[in-house]
């Protein structure tokens, strides 16, 4: 069965041209993603899309490009530091990632991902007093997944809320 041309032109179509070659080889995954920047360069979706794609490929530089692009276009969103944060987290950069981290937390207080990430950032750092604060404003929030800090705390076990 052959797709007409003009689904194979479709924004859906490409996206799932994107996703399918992201098991197959490099340079069709790359083919597909120039092929979705050339039919719709200026949509804020698409960048979102290849963030994704950059960051399973492990292109760091591409994702935060992207996230950039993405930035740019809908004149800023602080949300966009959580994944700067990841980034420069798997590109092992605390000090940026602690930067953005710091930003997200702030920005988003009720973001329990964040929360936990910036707890467990403070108990790597050896920072018990940072630490402490964190842990009792997400134990205060019952709505936040507590199990979660609890698999975190377990993997501290010298780390006491005293």
């Amino acid at each position: 069965m052959k797709i007409p041309e003009e689904g194979r032109k479709s924004k859906a179509f490409r996206i799932v041209k994107v996703e399918i070659c992201t098991g197959l080889d490099d340079e069709k995954h790359q083919q597909a993603i120039d092929e979705l920047l050339a039919a719709f360069p200026n949509e804020a979706n698409m960048q979102l899309i290849l963030m994704d794609a950059f960051f399973m490929r492990k292109e760091y530089d591409k994702v935060m490009g992207a996230i950039n692009a993405v930035d740019k276009m809908i004149n800023k969103d602080p949300f966009l530091d959580y994944y700067r944060y990841l980034c420069f987290n798997v590109m092992e950069n605390p000090v940026k990632a602690k930067e953005h981290l710091l930003l997200v937390t702030a920005n988003y207080p009720a973001f329990a991902d964040a929360q936990l990430e910036l707890a467990a950032t403070y108990l790597e750092e050896n920072n018990s007093d940072s630490a402490r604060i964190v842990v009792k404003n997400f134990r205060q929030r019952k709505s936040f997944p507590q199990t979660r800090m609890d698999e975190l705390l377990d993997a501290y076990p010298d780390f006491t809320m005293e």
